[in-house]
């Protein structure tokens, strides 16, 4: 009895310990995080418009939108959607977990994918390590429609064994949704029932909505501030990869998914499996000298997960930011987390513009100092 008595108190001593270790992260980041929504409202003032929100520990410590969604018109509101670009990548895969979850899809499992030779697993299309050096941008952004790209694409053999190498492309990993019809679903379908389980449409694709409401793309030409036509091409050739659509409150409930708030979507564990670096995957070249970085090239460490990049510091164990930024011609996007802090940030706009992806760094600065 006595034993029991003090297996409880310990247990609860330890529950105590972490309960109190976590109110102290959130407190040691506090007035950093205030500065650093202070230090943005200038910037964002430049900006045509956009949504941002931070969540810590599953709730919403800020949340604003600003601006409009098409020239002076349509003032964004939390429910307005923006084109994502490969920021659909990581909503993608939050989509699907909880079929992974269910036992409906397992990631390892091989299939033979239409135009690809080799059959491949989730983890290999997740991953961009199918072993095909295949980008397929070029013909997208003529337009070049999806049902003469896959066709390309199959005439191909691949160059590595599937799992060894890494290349990043839209079109492969969009082939996602063919994975998905080897199962008798579709991407739409994964989607809606991710909105059914948050309670309204926060995630959208061209033909689940088309009276949408859409921020439109901008662009800065002389000082002005120009609208450009919607770009429909990675929306209709590569939906799963580039083109889906979402509101920052739809955003809200993905990153609380993966972050593990949302156990009624999808477990934290089976969620942290998509977050796990699979395979190196440089990025830094392609942000140095566009971005400051919060450290020197050589203290980073960069990795690709399943739908999802992560930034390892040398001299930080474990304090990783997993993220995922999107460019199309006139958005930007950015979401990301620190899963050691848990806090994480949402970073929307429809604007050429290098805040979105600059200020996401500048979070993870923010995590790497406090810690």
């Amino acid at each position: 009895m006595k034993i029991t008595t003090f297996l409880l108190v310990f247990l609860y001593s330890i529950k105590i310990f972490y309960a109190n270790a976590e109110n102290t992260i959130v407190a040691n980041i506090k007035v950093p995080l205030e500065k650093f929504i202070k230090s943005i409202e200038p910037e964002k003032k430049q900006l045509q418009g956009g949504a941002i929100a931070i969540i810590c520990q599953g709730k919403v410590l800020y949340k604003n939108t600003f601006g409009y969604g098409k020239e002076k018109k349509y003032p964004i509101t939390s429910d307005t959607l923006f084109s994502l670009a490969s920021v659909s990548k990581p909503v993608t895969a939050v989509a699907l977990a909880p079929l992974v979850q269910k036992g409906e899809i397992t990631l390892s499992d091989f299939m033979q994918v239409p135009f690809l030779k080799n059959p491949v697993n989730w983890y290999h299309i997740l991953s961009h390590t199918t072993g095909y050096h295949f980008s397929g941008n070029y013909m997208t952004e003529k337009g070049v429609l999806r049902c003469e790209i896959l066709p390309k694409l199959g005439k191909l053999k691949p160059s590595h064994t599937p799992g060894k190498t890494y290349f990043y492309s839209n079109v492969i990993f969009s082939l996602i949704e063919e994975a998905l019809q080897t199962k008798e679903k579709t991407l739409g379908a994964i989607l809606s029932s991710y909105n059914k389980s948050i309670g309204f449409d926060g995630l959208q694709t061209l033909d689940m909505n088309p009276s949408i409401k859409i921020a439109f793309p901008h662009t800065k030409k002389n000082k002005q501030v120009i609208a450009l036509p919607f770009p429909p091409y990675y929306p209709k050739s590569a939906p799963a990869a580039a083109g889906i659509f979402a509101s920052i409150n739809g955003l809200i409930e993905v990153l609380k998914t993966q972050m593990g708030h949302r156990p009624d979507i999808c477990s934290k564990e089976v969620c942290n499996k998509f977050i796990q670096p699979y395979i190196k995957a440089d990025i830094i070249k392609r942000l140095q000298g566009k971005f400051d970085l919060p450290l020197p090239e050589k203290k980073i460490e960069p990795y690709y997960g399943l739908g999802w990049r992560i930034l390892k510091s040398k001299d930080h164990k474990g304090k990783d930011l997993v993220f995922h930024s999107g460019y199309i011609n006139g958005v930007r996007s950015f979401i990301g987390y620190m899963p050691a802090l848990d806090i994480g940030i949402i970073i929307l706009a429809n604007q050429d513009t290098k805040f979105p992806v600059q200020q996401g760094l500048n979070f993870w600065k923010i995590g790497l100092k406090e810690m």
